[in-house]
C-alpha cells in the first residue's frame, strides 16, 4: 500500500524541502534549499507567511498559527544562504531582540550597508 502525505501535518509534505551533504566531520555543509515543497505546501494550507530563523525550523503561518514544516533546525549560515539568494539586501529585514548595548557593534555592519 502506498503511503500518501498527512496533509494536517506541513511536515509530511514539505520534507523534500531542505538537503545538506558533507564531504567529512568538520568540514562545511552544503545546504541547498527547493523551495518548490514549501510553496506547494503554503498554498495547500493557504499560508500567508514563510519563516526562516537562525537556530528553528523552518515556519509557516496558518490561519495565524506559526507551525515548523519540519524538524530541521537552520544555522545562521543557511538562513545567511537562503536569504542571499531569494532577497535582494534591501528587501532583508534584520529584526534585534535584546539589549541594545550588547548587540550594537553585532548589528553595525547593517547600518554601514545602506
Amino acid at each position: 500500500m502506498a503511503s500518501t502525505p498527512d496533509t494536517d501535518n506541513p511536515s509530511t509534505t514539505a520534507e523534500g524541502a531542505l538537503s545538506d551533504s558533507t564531504s567529512g566531520a568538520g568540514t562545511t555543509r552544503n545546504f541547498v534549499l527547493n523551495t518548490r515543497p514549501l510553496f506547494k505546501l503554503m498554498v495547500e494550507k493557504k499560508a500567508s507567511d514563510l519563516f526562516f530563523t537562525s537556530n528553528a525550523p523552518i515556519k509557516i503561518k496558518i490561519e495565524g498559527q506559526i507551525m515548523p514544516v519540519n524538524r530541521q533546525i537552520l544555522t545562521p549560515d543557511q538562513v545567511r544562504q537562503v536569504a542571499s539568494q531569494h532577497l535582494s539586501s534591501d528587501a532583508m529585514t534584520l529584526v534585534v531582540v535584546g539589549d541594545a548595548k550588547m548587540v550594537k557593534a553585532q548589528v553595525a555592519r547593517w547600518a554601514e550597508r545602506k
